[in-house]
């Protein structure tokens, strides 16, 4: 049996630099989680050092895009809305 809840986690309207460093610092702490996974699986040579590395390129690489993406009128003062939810599901 499979059971599931979600977690509102923003939803909101922000000026486009504070979007920025609220998602930037998402993303931050899900980097710096695993790579405290991949220094872990390095130490004692057991975990997925390359499945590690890889979601750690994957968020790296959507941070950039993201950044890039509310960067693109640097200077002007647009507002920006996020909207994101946490789905928890209890596996059996």
């Amino acid at each position: 049996m499979k059971s599931s809840e979600k977690f509102k986690l923003m939803d909101g309207v922000f000026q486009t630099e504070d979007a920025k460093s609220l998602i930037v610092s998402l993303y931050n702490d899900k980097i710096f989680y695993h790579s405290k996974k991949l220094l872990q699986a390095r130490e004692t040579n057991r975990g997925d050092v390359k499945g590690i590395e890889e979601r750690i390129a994957e968020l790296e690489a959507a941070q950039a895009a993201v950044v890039k993406l509310l960067s693109a009128d640097e200077g002007r003062d647009k507002l920006v809305e996020l909207k994101a939810d946490i789905m928890v599901s209890m596996l059996e």
